[in-house]
């Protein structure tokens, strides 16, 4: 996520994309109110595939499934970023969307130069399709 976030905070910064992750709660909030008003206005969720957060209750029972609804209802799309080998594959809502990498070539198998080369190809893919909306 770290890795993800310096791409996106490069065209975040210059008015070209925005994002929301769960590292932006504050303290003294109410998290699950905080993520479950993000999911509602997301016009794409990133899931970054790994076994621990498919093991996640909160994700698989709260996340995935307010993604998977909202795709359905009002075309939010799901993008998935395969970061290390998984059953993804094996996870049928999930796998019916096309993921952004292909699950035979997560990005742990990458060497880091490879790697960065995706998250840069998924930010500006995400920053052309979900440009930053301009308030007025």
């Amino acid at each position: 996520m770290k890795r993800l976030k310096s791409h996106l905070d490069a065209l975040a910064g210059r008015g070209k994309i925005d994002y929301w992750a769960d590292t932006e709660i504050q303290p003294g909030l109410v998290w699950r109110e905080e993520i479950e008003a993000a999911l509602d206005r997301a016009a794409a969720g990133v899931l970054l595939m790994t076994p621990s957060f498919l093991e996640s209750p909160f994700i698989r029972d709260v996340e995935i499934r307010r993604l998977l609804e909202r795709a359905h209802a009002d075309g939010c799309q799901v993008w998935s970023l395969i970061v290390r080998p998984s059953v993804y594959a094996g996870i049928d809502e999930l796998a019916t969307f096309q993921a952004f990498n292909s699950p035979s070539a997560p990005l742990s198998g990458m060497r880091t130069h490879k790697q960065d080369q995706v998250l840069s190809e998924l930010a500006l893919s995400l920053a052309r399709i979900f440009p930053a909306q301009v308030e007025q």
